[in-house]
């Protein structure tokens, strides 16, 4: 079975606190299933275990992701990772238990471990997956100590991995990831232009795809009988895929031409996001809140992302901006802080924090949300616990994703 568990706080029921009653039922099934296939699986058939083993891990790193609370996210995460080493010990020449294992080791912050598993993985056969590549991006370079969180040689070492993985991946859709996380450090670096020479080639990768599918169908269709037949059921998710992966590029493009004021690029992009997915969809009221923030109509902005998260509630992006506004909002005021530390937060303050807790619920590593919860706490009076929140931000701001990790894909999930 896994590996014993270091022990953590537990309650008078015997369970870990701040566990949430699902995560422990998943903790107890992956422990049990574990074992009795350490007991009762045959050794010829050791691959089965393994395979067993890294399902488990995988939706227990899942679960991680979606914890309520840190120490529930601990908790998963070190289970996960005991079933994915298992898995890796039985199967060490299966590539994607080693991806697995690389961006685990990744979320749990052990990234030199991290990219010796990658390796692993790009070696025996995972040269063609565009999210080992993302993460390879990731995980290119040190963390800098102090100064810039994004320094050229960072920048530099990203980008030569990602042109590594072009070359590597045929192409089409699975270039996508690549080009879009290309602009991402094109931005990063203040190359607008090259950023978007990155997502139009994505869009002219998308475009190429549906036009060599519509002649298939067409193609298909042709002949005596006057009504082409249904489209496979293995063609449809890739259909969707590259309709999500289209309103993604065409969402960062909008963004960055609303930070350009361009402002009829902004509206096309959004038509187009909206011909794809529907006019109500959670990315649609995101781009336009996104475009109205940029432009100083925060009001407007707010109910904006607020519809975005009534269709998506974990919707990361309209959860921080909207954060971010209630928290400029409330320090910008002329309304002097409280000088005592144990004063309760008032309402519209609860609502900054409730939000930037969601934030950092949905991914732990985000500077820019410790920030503002270190600014409005410091504002509320609430020194001691600001300073840790900055603390935690200077401290991760050395390492600013490239490629935020809860963005990479789980296998089984």
């Amino acid at each position: 079975g896994p590996l014993p568990l270091p022990s953590p706080p537990r309650n008078g029921s015997g369970q870990p606190d701040d566990v949430a009653p699902e995560d422990k039922v998943a903790v107890s099934l992956a422990s049990s299933s574990s074992a009795n296939l350490s007991n009762n699986c045959p050794e010829d058939f050791s691959y089965l275990r393994g395979r067993v083993l890294h399902v488990l891990g995988s939706a227990l790193a899942c679960g991680a992701r979606a914890a309520p609370c840190m120490r529930s996210r601990t908790h998963l995460q070190t289970q996960a990772l005991q079933h994915l080493q298992l898995a890796g010990a039985l199967e060490p020449k299966d590539p994607s238990i080693q991806y697995e294992l690389a961006l685990q080791l990744a979320e749990m912050g052990q990234r030199s471990d991290a990219r010796c598993h990658l390796a692993g993985a790009l070696q025996d056969g995972h040269s063609t997956c565009a999210a080992t590549w993302r993460l390879a991006a990731e995980l290119a370079g040190n963390e800098t100590a102090g100064g810039s969180a994004w320094p050229a040689d960072r920048l530099e070492a990203g980008l030569q991995v990602l042109d590594a993985g072009l070359e590597q991946i045929p192409k089409g859709l699975s270039q996508v990831p690549l080009l879009q996380t290309i602009a991402v450090v094109h931005r990063a670096g203040e190359d607008h232009q090259a950023a978007i020479a990155a997502m139009k080639d994505s869009l002219s990768l998308l475009a190429m795809y549906k036009a060599a599918r519509n002649s298939s169908i067409l193609k298909n269709s042709s002949g005596p009988l006057p009504t082409p037949p249904s489209p496979s059921p293995s063609l449809l998710p890739t259909t969707l895929q590259a309709q999500a992966l289209e309103a993604q590029v065409r969402g960062d493009l909008a963004e960055l031409y609303a930070e350009l004021e361009m402002s009829d690029d902004v509206e096309v992009c959004c038509n187009k996001i909206s011909a794809l997915l529907g006019p109500h969809c959670a990315e649609v009221f995101y781009v336009r809140g996104r475009v109205q923030e940029v432009r100083g109509r925060r009001g407007m902005a707010l109910e904006l992302y607020s519809a975005a998260l009534t269709l998506q509630p974990r919707h990361l992006p309209a959860t921080l901006r909207s954060a971010i506004i209630h928290t400029k909002a409330l320090i910008n005021t002329d309304q002097v802080p409280s000088a005592e530390a144990s004063a309760p937060l008032t309402s519209t303050a609860k609502l900054a924090l409730s939000l930037l807790e969601e934030a950092l619920r949905l991914d732990p590593l985000c500077p820019e949300a410790w920030v503002y919860k270190a600014r409005l706490l410091k504002y509320e009076g609430q020194l001691e616990e600001a300073s840790e929140c900055m603390q935690a931000a200077l401290e991760l701001n050395s390492r600013v994703p490239i490629v935020p990790l809860y963005s990479l894909p789980r296998k089984f999930c």
